[in-house]
């Protein structure tokens, strides 16, 4: 059972405009509060990251004689939250610049013993590979663009990457994936030829 404690400091200096007045012995203490007790919430159906809005209503259990407020409407909003960090979360590919076009996306988690199982694209012109970071509990997982798998004139490419783990709250995440601009097919040029 989850207890509520409401002040009900406002509502005694209220009451007491109509009250005798106090004895000089008696001393002014702090503001009593109404104790209250409430049913277990209900939330329903929740989406893992997705905000939910509830509200409920608790009853008054305690024993200060009060006659209001009887009943308290109280507003609450919960959402349930995973353990994987997947980051960047919208991987994008500047298909205009030369050379291989690669993001890095570090994947961790905070359940002991994380592991990484698989990583592989289910739409679009890439590729992935992973690796156990070199340091701290991440895995680093690499999406290439496949340059040779997009015609000339497209002008941007969109695909899906799938990552497997042990994680138990997101066991296969799915992430999209965007490629923007015509893609450039040029070799870049060895550092010690560039102007």
């Amino acid at each position: 059972m989850i207890l509520v404690y409401f002040s009900f400091g406002a509502y005694q200096q209220g009451r007491r405009k109509n009250a005798p007045p106090a004895s000089s012995s008696t001393t002014d203490t702090a503001a009593p509060r109404l104790k209250l007790t409430q049913p277990k919430f209900d939330v329903g159906p929740m989406v893992q990251d997705e905000p939910v809005k509830r509200s409920t209503t608790v009853s008054n259990a305690g024993s200060l004689g009060l006659n209001r407020p009887k009943e308290v409407a109280i507003a609450y909003e919960c959402k349930v939250g995973g353990t994987l960090e997947v980051n960047p979360t919208n991987p994008f590919f500047n298909l205009k610049v030369s050379g291989t076009k690669a993001v890095t996306i570090d994947v961790r988690s905070s359940q002991p013993n994380f592991e990484v199982m698989s990583v592989y694209v289910v739409e679009g012109p890439f590729a992935a590979s992973f690796e156990h970071a070199a340091e701290g509990p991440s895995f680093l997982v690499k999406v290439t663009v496949l340059d040779d798998h997009i015609d000339d004139e497209t002008p941007g490419v969109t695909g899906k990457l799938i990552i497997v783990s042990n994680d138990r709250t997101e066991p296969q995440k799915e992430l999209p994936l965007f490629g923007l601009g015509a893609v450039n097919r040029a070799t870049p040029l060895a550092p010690e030829l560039a102007p």
